[in-house]
């Protein structure tokens, strides 16, 4: 009974398992965005570069992109436009930079190229970057050139540029922030980046030195020189939930500057909607976009980027993070003043719940509703909303004669586009404390426009606190979800209402909110303020990183279409709470998989120590391998960081920051249970994994049965034979090595599985020999042995191995297999790389090569001996106890830097696997 609840939960497990990579690949919005098309055949003309950069950079290339009779002039390269390079990222073509260069080019020939723009882009040979950060560096130096380059050709322009602007996408971004990093490099050629996808907060795969020292280098040259790099505009731009390659949690920006913009393409405006990673690039809506603002940074005069860093922060925030609703960015300092229309009439408003009566407008009228007199009703938070297209649709002003503004001041720069309306929010407050008197609102009923509604509220009207249910209340409630009233009845004219959920601050959450049709909804993250979604009656909401103060809640804004009772269904979606853990955590999956192995393989040799029999890999597995044994070191390390008196200790020994510690305080993507799930899924990965090898042994042991010979003879014939090849290979790629040394461990497990009753001992567990009655069958059976010899000699067989010992061998040799085989996978991306480097002849540094030459020299000495042939439990006692404290180590420093511990820690491990033969 209780192995059939035990095997319940391991299916359990799994199935929430493959429910979360399911929902992160499968569960996503269909793509709605629009094709950006090319009105004329894309051309790129290939720029010579100057001295010998050609040859330096022999396999990379720059081109100008262009179009028809453009592209005709473009190729003389007398250029006068506004430079712009692309900048292409992980296996990208420099063609992903058409899209952008087309819609450009026809919006500059639409007006008349008054001011127009050079795209560049750059063909870095389509190198996969993300898998290995060895040619990061290189492409990085290249782009410094191209810039320089670029800059050249505008050399006898009349408007002569001084900047060029930087576009990158996936690992392009990385690049673009890294060319200030350059020792030489002149930062004021670039004033603005804007990168598409890009992990610039952390890498997506850690796997290597070289990726995480790049990392480490250009974040830490932004942060020192942050107060230098105060008029550079970048802005990120994440893909959201249909982007599986790079989570928008690591397209955030670090710093809270002004100057930095960090958001994902549901919360741009006009937008709103998520792209995959390759979408990112030709997505129509987003590409206008972004083009928008380039034109708006434009200066009409220089006709090139505007030197005002303000003025491109305010086109930076009205095209990707607030637009007002009408069509031009308030280019001023502050809000612009004009004098009424005298043709208007005026008309006081008291009302604290209002809406025009369009009859009420008559040819032209002011609304003016009297700051003072609301203020002292103790009702501050004014809300308006309007369909018309009148730019100056909200007025504020100071002095007043009978009411009449004499001068008024626009605010309506500071409303928000949302679906067909535009949105105010105004404290009447901060508006008495800078002098005004009135808030005023024009209408005509002859101007375009049906709707203007104003609610002025008190602080306990205006919001509302819902707490959100318990990641498991789908289990009581039946997937039903709670239901709140956020107003029993609507109050005649209001709209707007405000809902703060409670105790949503934790990445793995996700809750969906349905509300009456008619409904739009806006969800706001106070602590990440590129992260917005606008929904209509349903939405769903999810985090991509933590709050650092516990009191910062996620907040819904409702506006209501009519008045009415305004309930709040809000249930947690279970499928997509597993796919927030796959998302952000599928990459610490490798480390906890591998302390299972290790947990395995200790119990294995505690049980040699003690002179038992191993068990099965199924029962060592199932009994050694607890989530107890990992889950309060991290914990416990996580409070003893606290005390300044720990880091010191830690830090004095020479131990890097825990990997928890940065998850939680830089990533800000950790959760407490995080290590007891990744644990549980690393179980269920490993069996999987440890089931389908043993099956394949099985079956080739059975095919490759006859060669069993091949692998007997002389031990140091092989050991010279090895010798030579795992030579040869490392000379080669650290990867060949690796597989070789597989491929002759998988040989030997195929032997030894023959010559073993491994179905017995993978099937059943191992029970105590018998050994009652012994002593009276020894004279019956000791005739019988010696016939069976003698018979044996005669046929000139060998006398098999004793059973049990060579299960004992199998069991151990297997998990050793694994602790190679995670090598072997470690070094897969960085052999991507070198195939990549081989076939652009590009030189090529082996990250792994000193652990794979350390694991070579092992596996060569412990095959002078014959591993785990024969070993006495003496030989155990002391290497054991090493072991236990190494994977704790590896559990709590490698669970994201999985390049920094895990291999020299390997190779401690694999030392001791040595050791066990020798002692």
């Amino acid at each position: 009974m209780a192995e059939s609840g035990e095997n319940f939960g391991h299916v359990l497990v799994l199935m929430f398992l493959l429910i979360g990579v399911w929902d992160v690949f499968q569960n996503v919005e269909t793509n709605k965005c629009e094709m950006t098309y090319m009105w004329e055949l894309p051309e790129y003309y290939k720029i010579p570069m100057q001295g010998n950069v050609s040859k330096q950079f022999s396999s990379y290339s720059l081109y100008i992109y262009g179009e028809g009779a453009y592209m005709k002039e473009a190729m003389k390269l007398k250029l006068d436009g506004i430079p712009v390079l692309f900048i292409p990222g992980h296996g990208g073509s420099h063609q992903q930079a058409r899209s952008l260069g087309s819609v450009l080019l026809r919006k500059a020939m639409s007006g008349g190229f008054n001011n127009h723009f050079n795209v560049f882009t750059a063909d870095l040979g389509e190198e996969l970057t993300a898998f290995y950060g060895g040619n990061l560096g290189h492409q990085t130096k290249y782009i410094g050139h191209c810039i320089k380059r670029i800059l050249s050709l505008y050399e006898y322009a009349k408007h002569k540029p001084t900047s060029v602007i930087l576009v990158g996408h996936s690992m392009g971004g990385v690049i673009a922030r890294g060319v200030f990093a350059i020792p030489d490099f002149n930062q004021n050629q670039v004033k603005t980046i804007i990168m598409l996808a890009s992990p610039v907060l952390a890498p997506v795969l850690n796997v290597d030195r070289y990726m995480s020292q790049y990392y480490a280098k250009t974040n830490q040259y932004w942060l020192e020189h942050i107060s230098k790099l105060r008029d550079v505009n970048t802005i990120s731009i994440g893909g959201g939930p249909r982007d599986f390659q790079v989570s928008s949690g690591l397209t955030r920006l670090s710093s809270n500057q002004s100057n930095y913009l960090s958001t994902i393409t549901t919360a741009v405006p006009r937008v709103h909607l998520s792209t995959d990673h390759q979408c990112i690039v030709w997505c129509k809506q987003l590409v206008m976009a972004t083009v928008r603002y380039l034109f708006d940074i434009t200066d009409p005069k220089s006709h090139q980027v505007v030197v005002d860093v303000q003025q491109r922060v305010r086109a930076m925030e009205y095209h990707f993070k607030k637009h007002p609703g009408y069509g031009s960015v308030a280019n001023r300092d502050s809000p612009q003043k004009f004098k009424p229309s005298s043709a208007y009439t005026w008309k006081p408003v008291s009302d604290f719940l209002w809406s025009l009566n369009k009859e009420e407008a008559g040819s032209g009228s002011y609304f003016t509703f009297d700051i003072t007199h609301f203020v002292k009703q103790f009702t501050y938070h004014l809300v308006a909303r309007t369909d018309s297209v009148r730019e100056k649709w909200v007025l504020a002003c100071k002095q007043a004669v009978n009411e009449k503004c004499v001068e008024a001041t626009d605010l309506s720069y500071s409303s928000t586009g949302m679906m067909r309306y535009r949105i105010i929010h105004l404290d009447l407050r901060v508006l008495e404390e800078q002098g005004f008197t009135y808030v005023v609102f024009p209408a005509s009923k002859v101007k375009e426009g049906k709707v203007l509604g104003v609610n002025i509220l008190s602080d306990h009207e205006i919001s509302s606190e819902v707490g959100v249910p318990h990641v498991f209340s789908n289990l009581w409630t039946f997937g039903a979800g709670y239901k709140h009233s956020i107003a029993m009845h609507g109050a005649e004219n209001r709209f707007y209402y405000k809902t703060v959920l409670k105790d949503f601050q934790a990445i793995y959450q996700v809750f969906k909110l349905d509300f009456p049709k008619g409904a739009v909804l806006k969800t706001e993250i106070p602590w990440d303020k590129g992260q917005e979604d606008i929904q209509k009656t349903s939405i769903v909401v999810k985090l991509r990183n933590t709050p650092h103060d516990l009191e910062d809640n996620v907040v819904v804004h409702i506006y209501m279409d009519t008045p009415g009772p305004v309930d709040l269904q809000i249930k947690v979606q279970y499928f997509e709470v597993l796919g927030q853990i796959v998302r952000y955590f599928y990459m610490m999956l490798p480390v906890f998989v591998l302390c299972n192995v290790m947990f395995t393989y200790c119990y294995q040799v505690n049980q040699m120590q003690l002179g038992k029999p191993c068990h099965s890999l199924y029962d060592a597995h199932s009994i050694s391998s607890k989530p107890y044994k990992v889950q309060p070191f991290i914990s416990l390390l996580k409070l003893f960081f606290g005390y300044q008196w720990f880091k010191l200790l830690w830090y004095n020994v020479g131990l890097p920051t825990p990997d928890s510690i940065i998850l939680e305080t830089d990533h800000r993507m950790w959760f407490t249970m995080a290590p007891l799930i990744l644990f549980l899924y690393g179980f269920e990965l490993f069996s999987i994994t440890r089931v389908m090898q043993v099956y394949a042994i099985k079956l080739l042991g059975k095919i490759f049965g006859g060669f069993d010979n091949l692998l007997t003879g002389p031990k140091y014939l092989y050991l010279i034979f090895h010798s030579v090849v795992l030579s040869l290979l490392l000379q080669v790629n650290s990867s060949f090595a690796l597989l070789y040394i597989l491929l002759a461990y998988y040989g030997k497990l195929m032997l030894l599985y023959n010559v073993a009753d491994m179905d017995k001992l993978n099937n059943t567990p191992y029970i105590k020999e018998d050994t009652t009655d012994k002593e009276d069958k020894a004279d019956d059976g000791k005739d019988k042995d010696v016939a069976n010899t003698d018979a044996n000699k005669v046929k000139g067989k060998k006398e098999p191995k004793p059973t049990r010992l060579t299960e004992d061998e199998f069991s151990v040799n297997f998990i050793v297999v694994q602790l190679y085989l995670w090598l072997f996978i470690f070094t897969l991306p960085s052999f991507a790389g070198f195939i990549q480097n081989y076939r652009l002849n590009l030189p090529f540094s082996d990250p792994w090569k000193i652990q794979s030459a350390i694991g070579s020299m092992l596996f060569l000495l412990t095959n002078v001996h014959g591993t785990y042939d024969g070993i006495m439990a003496s030989n155990l006692k002391q290497s054991s106890k090493f072991l236990l404290p190494i994977v704790v180590l590896m559990a709590v420093t490698s669970i994201f830097s999985l390049y920094r511990h895990i291999s020299t820690l390997y190779c401690f491990i694999l030392f001791l696997c040595c050791v066990c033969c020798f002692l």
